[in-house]
């Protein structure tokens, strides 16, 4: 245990009675008896935990080998749970949140569709997207197939799972919404970046728009989400569908180095077998001061860091750099307002600052919670170690590590940046797959405000730059490559639920259809959140061509196929862009060609067995699967054969080229033949 003034009133209870809790399950032990509090538990024996806590009258689930969950009273996590010989540790549940678009600050819009063109059968058929979030409208328009049946194979709403409520997954899929406002119908419009159908009213579809869908609205508890992925992966296995899972929440808290219980859980779904990627958006604070960081140059060097509370959570969330499982720093937690003098906080019962030695990481780790946050306060640590020991520390988004002159403790404190500002848990998982945002339209035409020019405005970056929002990383370890790639997410057109045209947002309403006497709407917003499901649809592609690809093959085809431009930068992987832009045609050619290489059947029933991209003069014929023979001709408005190739032996996920550069202007036809199938295409060259 870190020692000095963190504990103060608490210090009794929290030592030793409580030592199998870590940081945040000490703070939920402290909380009123009643209390409900979510926690996940490492056990060497959770189906007979899971049993005695059900027995006692409370929720608790198995997810996975020494893995359990539990909502339980304070006092049971205090007094009985800590006394549990069965347990190694009890990890505090972290509260994630959305993360919410910034377009209902910045109104913006985008079609999911970017400047070339990709045509391909793979539409997501057969495999399973599902949808941890909140906001869902089941029968939204965008969730329907072309016969008017629901493609919404199984609701579960979890939204009252910290208030101990106990709900099952459902296949009788119900009419209207899953009651979940606060989310502003953020399930309904990442969903449909995903997944939304084709239809004839708009071109809003999403990536994977034949593909299964599951949307669980979620309380945003660690603990719950852990139940959700463990529930996805059975059910997927008794279907026998490759899967892909959507996260587009998380939180910056955390240690930032993926080794956390819940980062290795979700590195043990990810690769627990093959046909499965989980997909999580990298956050939302690419331009806010979240991170500090200092190393001491002398020993008993005192520094100050102090956040200005106003937005989630104004919590300090601190971690020491040593890994030797040791006590380094001293840590005082202050409290003050501008302008006034810094108060020592005397921790009268829920505000308090807990610290612990994390036993997976071996760092110091301390958290301060204040009771009454306030955008006129300013949370303050301050921290003294020995040369060459040192912290990182992180706040909650919309807060900020500012530098402050604090006369009366003779400091200014440390400014703040934002380095390491994506999630740090979740994010950070190896095998999981964290998604920042560029922007691909600058403007849009509002139903309300006509047409809106927002680079202009200031609101968007240019074409094909970073958002400025997006979180960047790296992580604390080096090997830890995060994020991992970016997709477009400003700005984003989809469906969206609870919105009108007289409301807040309805200057980003881009489209109303009227279904069945009900107006439906899509809507513009910007943010990971929406770049996360541009990826989940694409792998959903992906899946559907080659269902047996493994997670470490899906982050070869990202690390391999993704895009690199004047933007990104040449280098292999940077810690703004990942390995770049993703790139589904590419990366469809690559999931292809190991289908080839493993012996996965051909499609056969497709209509179309060729993928196209069209990139100004040059189409690219991309062949799903091996053809003995194959024609390519290029006829002009009079017939004549302008271009022809014929092609032998052509193997799964081979690419032909189309060269139309030389030709004048003209309306052309592009005729493909394999034994199967016939194509033609028009192509208008202005």
């Amino acid at each position: 245990m870190l020692v000095g003034t963190l504990m103060t009133i608490q210090a009794q209870e929290i030592t030793p009675k409580l030592q199998r809790l870590d940081a945040t399950a000490q703070y939920q032990a402290l909380a009123e008896d009643s209390k409900l509090q979510s926690v996940s538990i490492t056990t060497d024996n959770a189906d007979a935990l899971v049993a005695s806590i059900r027995e006692a009258g409370y929720h608790a689930a198995v997810v996975g080998k020494g893995m359990a969950t539990a909502v339980v009273p304070a006092h049971f996590l205090r007094e009985t749970l800590s006394a549990d010989n069965r347990i190694s540790r009890i990890h505090g549940s972290h509260r994630f949140h959305f993360f919410m678009d910034k377009a209902r600050e910045n109104i913006g819009v985008q079609t999911i569709r970017e400047s070339s063109e990709f045509e391909t059968p793979f539409t997501g058929k057969g495999v399973l997207v599902a949808m941890i979030d909140g906001g869902f409208k089941y029968d939204h328009i965008a969730f329907l197939d072309s016969e008017g049946n629901k493609r919404v194979k199984v609701v579960w709403n979890r939204k009252d799972y910290a208030n101990g409520v106990v709900t099952e997954p459902t296949t009788d899929i119900p009419a209207g919404n899953d009651g979940y406002v606060e989310p502003g119908g953020h399930g309904t419009h990442t969903a449909g970046i995903a997944t939304g159908s084709v239809i004839s009213q708009n071109d809003y579809s999403g990536v994977a728009p034949e593909a299964d869908i599951m949307m669980i609205s979620s309380s945003m508890e660690e603990a719950e989400i852990m139940e959700d992925l463990s529930y996805i992966e059975q059910y997927a296995q008794e279907k026998g569908q490759p899967f892909v899972v959507n996260m587009s929440f998380g939180g910056i808290h955390g240690p930032h180095d993926g080794l956390t219980p819940y980062d290795q859980f979700v590195d043990n779904i990810a690769t627990a077998g093959t046909g499965r990627a989980l997909v999580l958006a990298a956050g939302n604070s690419g331009n806010q001061k979240v991170h500090v960081s200092h190393t001491f140059s002398e020993d008993d060097e005192q520094v100050a860091i102090a956040i200005k509370q106003g937005g989630i959570d104004p919590v300090i969330d601190l971690w020491g750099k040593a890994t030797d499982g040791e006590q380094h720093l001293t840590v005082k937690a202050y409290a003050t307002t501008p302008k006034g003098n810094p108060k020592e906080l005397t921790f009268d019962g829920t505000d308090m600052s807990i610290s612990e030695i994390s036993p997976y990481n071996g760092k110091e780790h301390c958290m301060y919670y204040p009771t009454n946050p306030s955008p006129i306060y300013y949370t303050v640590f301050v921290v003294s170690g020995h040369a060459g020991d040192g912290f990182d520390a992180w706040t909650e988004e919309d807060n900020a590590f500012e530098k402050v002159n604090f006369t009366k403790l003779g400091l200014t404190s440390l400014e703040g940046d934002n380095v390491m500002s994506i999630g740090g848990i979740g994010q950070c998982a190896e095998k999981g797959f964290c998604v920042g945002n560029y922007v691909t339209k600058t403007v849009i035409n509002s139903l309300t405000m006509g047409t809106l020019d927002l680079q202009a405005r200031g609101v968007v970056n240019g074409i094909n730059e970073l958002d400025y929002t997006s979180s960047i990383g790296p992580t604390i370890r080096p090997e830890l490559r995060k994020p991992d790639v970016a997709a477009p997410g400003g700005m984003i057109a989809s469906a969206i639920d609870y919105v009108t045209e007289s409301s807040d947002d309805g200057p980003l309403l881009v489209d109303k259809i009227n279904v069945n006497g009900e107006d439906q709407y899509y809507m513009a917003c910007a943010g990971t959140s929406m770049a996360a499901p541009v990826v989940s649809g694409t792998m959903a592609l992906w899946l559907q061509a080659n269902p047996n690809l493994s997670c470490e093959q899906l982050h070869d085809i990202v690390a391999t196929t993704s895009r690199k431009d004047e933007f990104t930068g040449s280098d292999e992987w940077n810690s703004r862009w990942g390995y770049g832009k993703i790139d589904a045609y590419e990366g469809l050619k690559m999931a292809l060609q190991l289908a080839d290489a493993t012996g996965i059947p051909s499609v056969y029933g497709s209509e179309q067995p060729i993928s196209m991209k069209k990139e100004g003069g040059l189409w690219r014929v991309l062949f799903n699967n091996a053809e003995a023979q194959a024609t390519v001709m290029v006829y002009d408005q009079q017939g004549r054969v302008c271009q022809s190739q014929f092609l032998n032996n052509l193997m799964r996920g081979q690419e032909v080229l189309i060269n139309m550069q030389q030709l004048p202007k003209g309306i052309y036809t592009v005729s493909i033949n394999t034994a199967k199938s016939h194509i033609a295409r028009k192509l208008v060259i202005k």
